[in-house]
């Protein structure tokens, strides 16, 4: 119904200054967020970063972001630096992430970084048992410092990896999945890196041992593996223990290769290898 003036009847009377109210309030918000320093509030998020972490940000730039999901920060050209590595990231998005650890006294963000080195979405959880959910998409996986880890081994090539662990109270808890496809395993000691048409992979974390190896099955031209086990806990990763149980089959052109570093091969180029010891220094049998 038109009231006399021409207006419906939701703009008029009392109803009209709860409008004049909103739209009042709306203009304020609007303004807020176009005159607040956000180069202050990249600041301190640097500095909080370096102080708790030891980790230097920087941005190139740092503004508010809108969601479906609700208000959040963007940031363009950030570098990461740890120590003398060194991460550029094209752009970040972080929002308060919806999850019930904000009941629990842990707030969670929903993070999207962009970069060269691939693309991370997921939600991170801060607290006693921070975390992190979500996937890790086109990574470079040369980029990633798996060496720094005594893992023994680095991987080159693209791969997707889907991540649910947590601080537990002696180290982190829950899995990792990952598939890597078109790239190569180099081993330490080992005198060639192994080409692969695909790798793929699952380990749960927690429990007795620090890493259990659900899956690890390597698919290339030279050398077909599946590796199963886990590694124990220690001080230090270069000394975890290891129980490691490889079965391959690999072809003439790798077995002299495999031969010198101590594998036995049958007649048709297959091999039960168990390797103990530790990171550092493995033991083949």
């Amino acid at each position: 119904m038109q009231n006399p003036r021409g207006l419906p009847e939701l703009f008029t009377g009392r109803r009209r200054f709860l409008w004049i109210g909103l739209a009042a309030l709306v203009l304020v918000t609007f303004f807020i967020i176009l005159r607040f320093p956000y180069h202050r509030l990249a600041q301190y998020v640097a500095v909080a970063l370096q102080r708790e972490t030891g980790v230097v940000v920087s941005f190139q730039d740092f503004g508010p972001a809108l969601h479906l999901q609700g208000p959040g920060f963007r940031a363009n050209g950030v570098r990461i630096a740890s120590g003398e590595e060194m991460l550029l990231v094209d752009a970040a998005s972080v929002r308060p992430a919806w999850s019930s650890s904000w009941l629990l006294g842990r707030p969670a963000l929903y993070i999207e970084l962009e970069g060269a080195a691939g693309i991370v979405a997921g939600t991170l959880t801060t607290g006693s048992e921070a975390g992190f959910a979500g996937m890790l998409q086109d990574v470079d996986m040369a980029a990633l410092p798996l060496s720094a880890f005594g893992t023994g081994f680095e991987i080159d090539g693209l791969g997707d990896i889907e991540i649910d662990l947590k601080n537990g109270s002696e180290g982190p808890e829950g899995w990792v999945r990952f598939e890597v496809a078109e790239g190569s395993l180099a081993l330490a000691d080992f005198p060639m890196a192994i080409p692969f048409d695909r790798l793929t992979g699952s380990v749960t974390f927690g429990g007795d041992p620090f890493a259990t190896i659900d899956t690890f099955d390597l698919d290339g031209p030279l050398l077909k593996a599946q590796v199963t086990g886990s590694i124990g806990r220690a001080p230090e990763p270069a000394m975890a223990p290891l129980d490691l149980q490889i079965q391959i089959v690999a072809k003439s052109a790798i077995q002299p290769a495999l031969a010198s570093a101590g594998v036995r091969l049958d007649s048709e180029g297959g091999a039960r290898i168990r390797i103990s010891g530790t990171a550092a220094e493995p033991l083949v049998r």
